[in-house]
């Protein structure tokens, strides 16, 4: 967590053998999640305002639930969409090329 968010999307069933948590939900709407959480917005909001205790770096998950992600509706749902698609498109390259640089997904984004 020091150096970036990682939150990942399982959809082959695999399970962790340390402290994880697991969120679940619609496809679409995980996506969406999935997109938001590994932003460098929320990356940013989480550094600055829900960080703490423990060790450093280290993200406690009462405090994952105070990420302020909007939910879709339709004031949002074309910014949502955009982000769904980008994390489709992210994991068909990693599933193509484990190796693939996702920075270009990143920067495509505009908000």
């Amino acid at each position: 967590m020091a150096k970036g968010a990682k939150f990942y999307l399982d959809n082959q069933k695999f399970f962790t053998d340390t402290t994880a948590t697991i969120i679940t939900s619609k496809n679409d709407e995980l996506k969406y999640i999935l997109g938001c959480l590994n932003s460098t917005l929320i990356y940013f909001v989480m550094r600055n305002f829900y960080m703490g205790g423990g060790i450093e770096g280290e993200f406690k998950t009462n405090n994952l639930e105070k990420i302020p992600i909007p939910k879709i509706n339709s004031a949002n749902k074309n910014l949502a969409n955009e982000i769904i698609n980008l994390v489709s498109q992210t994991l068909q390259s990693k599933a193509e090329n484990s190796s693939t640089d996702i920075d270009k997904f990143k920067k495509s984004l505009t908000i």
